[in-house]
């Protein structure tokens, strides 16, 4: 979602911007980086409270699969974007930093 120029100048697939601006006729990249973000942030909400509400799978099923989503969400937000931490570096801070809160 935040790579949108590289992907363009690599041939990849259709990215989730591209596909909102011609979708919605939005010519503002920016426009449609800002309306997914908010799509996306909405969206967390109601998979967190289904993931909570069914019984229909055993909750380490459940977990496991929220976690992969988020997962996800971090490695193609901050993939390869050079201006924040690599995903490497992000977990080695998520693991083997001591928090205040300990």
């Amino acid at each position: 979602m935040f790579h949108f120029q590289d992907e363009q100048e690599r041939g990849d697939n259709a990215c989730s911007i591209h596909c909102l601006m011609i979708e919605n006729n939005i010519s503002d990249e920016n426009v449609a980086r800002k309306h997914i973000k908010k799509l996306i942030g909405n969206l967390w909400p109601e998979l967190n409270g289904l993931a909570m509400s069914t019984n229909a799978l055993p909750w380490s099923v459940t977990k496991a699969s929220l976690n992969m989503a988020r997962t996800c969400q971090v490695i193609y937000q901050h993939g390869d974007d050079p201006s924040t931490i690599t995903v490497d570096d992000h977990l080695q801070t998520l693991l083997f930093t001591p928090s205040a809160s300990y």
